[in-house]
């Protein structure tokens, strides 16, 4: 997964953001519970969460420094 927000493109990073805006944060119906990382667009930042281990969305990363790498605009 990419994310472009750090992009001066302020098309880009509008279209991006709508598409990130739908892309909430999912855990899975599944009952793994691994920890893994989001972002949220809003707060710019990236957060832990319980993954289920199935299905969810691409909005899920292993690490933090992978999330913020990946997501959050300096």
């Amino acid at each position: 997964m990419v994310c472009l927000l750090g992009s001066d493109n302020i098309w880009l990073r509008y279209n991006y953001l709508k598409i990130w805006n739908l892309r909430t944060l999912d855990p899975g119906p599944c009952r793994e519970y691994v920890v893994k990382w989001y972002f949220d667009p809003k707060a710019n930042s990236c957060a832990q969460f319980w993954f289920g281990g199935c299905q969810g969305n691409k909005n899920q990363f292993d690490s933090q420094e992978g999330c913020r790498k990946s997501c959050v605009k300096m």
